[in-house]
């Protein structure tokens, strides 16, 4: 999906809907070493990944919903997801 398709999504959501949340599940700190090596390695193989460029840091992802008509959004990683699990859960599952 390119840049162009999702925010006419995310502007179509935000005016259909008076109340929605957004759970987007996408790469984040592309222009950290690690996100510049996963790039690298998809453009060796011909594979570009549609849309990075959105994709740059958290507060990147933030400014989008905003730019696209969403009244607030928020943004956190999956660390912060896994730490904020309750701890029986996290070690039942190790």
């Amino acid at each position: 999906m390119t840049p162009q398709q999702s925010a006419s999504l995310l502007k179509w959501a935000a005016s259909t809907f008076q109340t929605a949340m957004f759970i987007n599940y996408e790469q984040v700190n592309m222009a950290d070493r690690f996100g510049q090596i996963m790039i690298e390695n998809l453009q060796r193989r011909q594979c570009n990944l549609a849309g990075v460029e959105v994709c740059w840091s958290l507060e990147s992802q933030k400014e989008r919903l905003l730019l696209n008509g969403w009244e607030t959004a928020n943004a956190i990683d999956m660390m912060k997801v896994y730490s904020s699990l309750p701890q029986a859960d996290v070690k039942r599952y190790w």
